[in-house]
């Protein structure tokens, strides 16, 4: 999701809650080594665009957080502002 005008905190919120309502739909999923139901992981980033910056900048910012949240355990939001 690309939130404009949604500072960090805003993100982190929306994030958290997508991760929470998609849980809580408890769809199965069997072969999952972390939870019994569908669950998410979200790479989160906000930067203040630039001139110079481009928006594939941003999108790799957040795929980077994504694979952190992977590899932390999924079923977790991480971020960071640029």
């Amino acid at each position: 999701m690309i939130l404009p005008r949604t500072p960090l905190a805003g993100a982190q919120t929306i994030a958290h809650k997508v991760c929470q309502l998609i849980e809580a739909n408890q769809i199965a999923h069997e072969r999952s080594n972390v939870s019994s139901w569908l669950t998410v992981s979200v790479g989160a980033a906000c930067v203040v665009p630039g001139q110079a910056q481009d928006i594939s900048e941003l999108i790799e910012m957040a795929d980077r957080r994504l694979y952190l949240a992977k590899q932390q355990g999924r079923n977790r939001v991480v971020w960071q502002d640029g």
